[in-house]
């Protein structure tokens, strides 16, 4: 199996008392098999799973399965915590519910250095067969994961892919060199939206991609085809995603065109200033990318 292509980092919508909104879950799983993606990532950053609920977290891994089963598109579940023993065990159970792969990202908050990383991520390759896709954001773990360990993490048989979200591009040419040097299938996914077509063209095979979320067709169509045209077509919309902390607006977008039920997030995240809603209720109605 290659990890590559589109892949939408699935929102998790909420009820305005904050529960599972579960109605609108199924509609944002069936829009992205409709629109033909590879993969739906769930319980990632997107998905808010630093705020979800094991239980919850069982109730979207078997509702996102259930939809996916006998499609095309896959399920990639967020395993990865800061502590290795938690990793592992949550990979033995969301193994056994049917998912196809995992996304494991670096440890936060502990701030381990290289030889830590490399060894929590090996233990926890052991604990599945499954592919598993790394995931590097600096931002948010306040650790970087440097090309030489991700480089020594390739020989691991079932560590195919990463999800690049530190914007440097340095490191990811060592990566990509890494994996042609090695003759390997590891492929590199772009973290960030708004640098999908630079990601691209240099060697880069997909996107792990909020955006996604409300423009599936148009995000797939620009992994598909590389057309840079598209890319900047689509710009507006990368840069609306970054007018507050990731899933905010992408939320206010979704709740605007009617396909969740509110744009809540769960504490400590919360709703769009007023003037940053409006723009992105103007926005969401007038930008042709996203009608």
């Amino acid at each position: 199996m290659t990890l590559q292509g589109t892949y939408t980092a699935l929102i998790t919508p909420f009820q305005s008392d904050l529960e599972l909104d579960k109605e609108s879950l199924i509609r944002m799983i069936d829009l992205q098999i409709k629109a033909q993606v590879e993969g739906i990532v769930i319980l990632g950053t997107t998905a808010e799973v630093a705020t979800l609920s094991l239980e919850e977290k069982k109730y979207i891994i078997e509702t996102t399965v259930a939809q996916c089963k006998g499609t095309p598109t896959k399920v990639m579940v967020g395993a990865g915590t800061n502590y290795t023993k938690t990793t592992i065990e949550q990979i033995q159970l969301f193994e056994k519910m049917g998912v196809d792969s995992f996304l494991l990202i670096t440890p936060y908050y502990n701030k381990p250095p290289q030889e830590g990383i490399y060894n929590h991520f090996a233990e926890a390759a052991k604990a599945s067969f499954l592919p598993i896709c790394l995931y590097n954001i600096p931002g948010r773990t306040s650790v970087n994961m440097e090309a030489e360990t991700v480089s020594k993490l390739m020989d691991i048989e079932n560590i195919l892919s990463i999800k690049e979200a530190s914007g440097n591009f340095t490191q990811i040419n060592s990566i990509l060199a890494a994996a042609k040097e090695k003759k390997n299938s590891f492929t590199v996914l772009s973290g960030e939206d708004s640098l999908i077509a630079p990601m691209l063209s240099i060697g880069c095979k997909g996107v792990i991609s909020a955006t996604a979320n409300i423009a599936p067709k148009q995000v797939k169509e620009l992994i598909d085809t590389q057309n840079t045209k598209l890319h900047f077509q689509l710009l507006p919309l990368f840069k609306a995603m970054s007018l507050s902390t990731n899933p905010i607006p992408i939320k206010h977008m979704l709740f605007s065109k009617g396909l969740i039920h509110t744009p809540l997030c769960r504490s400590p995240l919360c709703p769009m200033d007023e003037k940053g809603a409006e723009f992105l209720t103007h926005f969401i109605k007038t930008n042709p990318q996203t009608q």
